[in-house]
């Protein structure tokens, strides 16, 4: 009766949302569905439950299926599909995400675990759930198929309760117990993120005229990028504004435990612009006259041809761009087996035209933001392993 009582409250609330779960967590969507009124909460359901359905929703494959990262990264690609399915009011709009792995028949290395992500204009939250290894775990739950049939219903409670928590309701049953544990994050949005994350804005609000922008995703920030863009500073004599883009070409879009991490890490070395702009395109029209600061790899990624419908296409964007007056300032890097420069990178005259290069001798540093996430993976790894 008390479940029956909470769904309906839920029901009777505003906000509305689009849940995105990987099998796992199918419970709480049929749980919600089974009380009238569920049509004012939910605007659409996806359970994406092989590898291939879940790259087609991120948009790529990621090494696990089950993490923080791609519950938050379903919550938030599922806030932006909401937005595209009128909500009552984008500030009423949500997205619940949920990536899990549970007791199976397979074998997995790695606790039995589960990740519950709501994102919305407001802010973001996430609950990680990780399970007690079978040998730890009560009688009443520890045989199969019991022990999965434990594990979703517990999975369903604890989504419930972080949905109420969202929602500002009481959620009537806390599960104490020693079969799994509880982690909560959450992070509040920054006044002047919100309608960048909305759509309503394209950039948060700023006078730059003729700026000059290192656009990024800083994931982490680095000392390869401090040098940077204290290198283009001497150089053109003015500051240089980190920009990130919420949204990204290849992936699902930031979302503010993203952002405040890396506006955080950011801020303490300059202006961070946030954007609604992945392409340097919408950037350079968004400030005409910038001056762009990037590595080669970043400027090759421009000509790519795969981001574009075509060759027409792709030179048409690098005339625009010329057109806007963009110029750049490059780095070189070690990129594809080789040390890339302007000389030999393979790009086209007209972008060439725009761009001035930075000499290895000024500045290298073969650091990446991926080769240290790749480290922090390993050392996770090796840490849990002892």
């Amino acid at each position: 009766m008390q479940l029956t009582s909470t769904i309906q409250a839920i029901h009777e609330k505003p906000d509305s949302g689009v849940l995105i779960m990987t099998g796992g967590g199918s419970l709480l969507l049929s749980t919600l569905m089974t009380e009238p009124g569920a049509s004012n909460t939910v605007l659409h359901a996806e359970i994406p439950y092989s590898a291939a359905a879940l790259n087609n929703v991120l948009g790529y494959a990621p090494k696990s299926s089950a993490s923080a990262v791609v519950a938050r990264q379903l919550a938030i690609t599922a806030y932006e599909r909401g937005l595209g399915l009128d909500p009552k009011t984008p500030d009423a709009c949500f997205g619940l995400g949920i990536s899990c792995a549970l007791a199976t028949k397979r074998a997995r290395k790695g606790d039995d675990r589960a990740f519950i992500a709501i994102h919305s204009q407001r802010e973001t939250r996430l609950t990680e759930i990780t399970f007690s290894p079978i040998g730890d775990a009560s009688a009443e739950s520890s045989s199969e198929p019991s022990r999965r049939q434990y594990q979703e219903t517990a999975l369903m409670n604890v989504a419930l309760e972080l949905l109420c928590g969202y929602l500002d309701l009481d959620f009537p049953y806390s599960p104490t117990t020693s079969d799994f544990e509880l982690e909560h994050h959450r992070a509040e949005a920054d006044p002047a993120w919100r309608p960048v994350i909305a759509k309503t804005r394209k950039a948060t609000p700023t006078e730059l005229r003729a700026p000059a922008l290192f656009p990024g995703a800083f994931n982490p920030v680095h000392e390869g990028h401090l040098k940077m863009k204290g290198i283009a500073e001497t150089l053109i004599e003015k500051p240089v504004h980190f920009e990130l883009s919420v949204k990204n070409v290849d992936k699902p879009s930031l979302d503010y435990l993203d952002l405040q991490q890396r506006v955080s890490l950011l801020a303490p070395h300059g202006d961070v612009v946030l954007t609604n702009a992945p392409t340097f395109l919408e950037k350079a029209e968004l400030y005409p006259g910038t001056t762009f600061v990037v590595g080669i790899d970043t400027l090759i990624r421009i000509e790519n041809p795969k981001y574009y419908s075509s060759i027409a296409d792709r030179d048409a964007a690098v005339a625009r761009l010329i057109a806007l007056d963009s110029t750049f300032i490059v780095f070189g890097r070690y990129y594809n087996g080789t040390y890339q420069h302007l000389d030999n990178a393979g790009l086209t005259t007209a972008l060439k035209s725009q761009c001035s290069m930075v000499p290895e001798s000024t500045f290298r540093q073969d650091i990446s933001s991926t080769d240290i996430r790749a480290q922090k993976a390993r050392d996770t790894q090796t840490r849990d392993a002892l």
